[in-house]
């Protein structure tokens, strides 16, 4: 595996960048993207070339080791990752100690930067159906995510999604069950931004496998809040956060969002099941009923409800 230590210190004047790097100027692609706590994203431009690049970078307050190894992860799985539905990894770089990683840009923004409140049902319904066949195309590739969330998740002007960071994605060789470091939530010290989204089994106190239903929980969660404006859980620390994906029931979509249809509901709903038996069993199950749902509305202008799961089949456990 390429090392962060094989690539030479730059120098940063007045940037949190390498020297070879510039911010984009302010009103040409908003140049701090967001920041989790954990790293940062930021839209850059290389000296004598036309178009920008993605960086991520660790946050100077983070835990550095850590960041580094997420990074070094997500660079050595560049090759499966597809630009189609993915920001594909370029370079590692680093500033002293602080690790970072270039990325193809495929323009647009993180979703937890985007007004999606503003956004009318039907973007919002037509959106959920593009993130989740990216998720979809992810599974495909025999990749479970492991960290799926807004911050983690591009959207383009044109609506297309990609995927980002991989830093705890994991292999899923011969079967559902993952390979590789502790689960998400392995110490109360992780940042809450990564626990809101953690499926009950990423948690480390469950005898239970994460595989790629654990993508959709988390998957699920984003959609909660994409489609009423809230989170289904409230929690004030880690241990409340585990809790709750554990053992509490999810507010009920319709005390968010009175209006919204029943079926969608009844998705986000068997998205949170607590076992990952009783949710989805694959992200193609989940866009056939996503889609379905949208033709209805397009055609109808409504949403009579129907059961979700119906359309849910296992060819994406294989």
């Amino acid at each position: 595996m390429v090392s962060i230590a094989d690539f030479p210190d730059t120098d940063f004047p007045g940037t949190d960048l390498p020297g070879l790097l510039r911010l984009t100027e302010a009103g040409s692609g908003n140049h701090r993207l967001d920041s989790d706590g954990e790293t940062r994203l930021l839209r850059v431009m290389r000296p004598g070339q036309a178009f920008p690049i993605l960086v991520r970078i660790a946050e100077p307050d983070g835990r550095t080791e850590a960041a580094r190894d997420r990074l070094q992860r997500e660079h050595a799985l560049s090759r499966r990752l597809d630009p189609v539905w993915a920001a594909k990894p370029l370079d590692l770089l680093r500033q002293g100690e602080m690790p970072g990683l270039t990325m193809a840009d495929p323009g647009g923004q993180p979703l937890s930067t985007l007004a999606v409140s503003t956004m009318p049902f039907r973007g919002r319904l037509a959106l959920a159906v593009r993130l989740a066949g990216a998720v979809a195309q992810l599974h495909r590739r025999g990749l479970l995510h492991g960290d799926l969330r807004p911050f983690n998740l591009l959207v383009g002007e044109d609506g297309a999604v990609r995927l980002t960071g991989f830093g705890r994605s994991r292999l899923l060789p011969g079967g559902l069950s993952s390979e590789g470091p502790p689960p998400l939530a392995a110490s109360p010290a992780d940042r809450p931004a990564l626990l809101t989204y953690m499926a009950p089994e990423q948690s480390g106190r469950m005898n239970r496998p994460v595989d790629r239903r654990s993508d959709l929980y988390s998957l699920g969660v984003t959609l909660y809040e994409l489609f009423t404006g809230e989170l289904p859980f409230a929690a004030r620390d880690a241990t409340e956060w585990i809790h709750a994906h554990l053992a509490r029931a999810p507010i009920p979509p319709a005390f968010h969002a009175p209006g919204l249809p029943q079926a969608v509901a009844g998705i986000l709903l068997r998205l949170l099941a607590k076992t990952a038996e009783e949710r989805y069993q694959s992200a193609d199950g989940l866009v056939r009923d996503l889609t379905h749902a949208l033709q209805l509305w397009e055609v109808q202008g409504r949403i009579p409800p129907f059961p979700a799961g119906r359309r849910d089949l296992p060819e994406g456990l294989a």
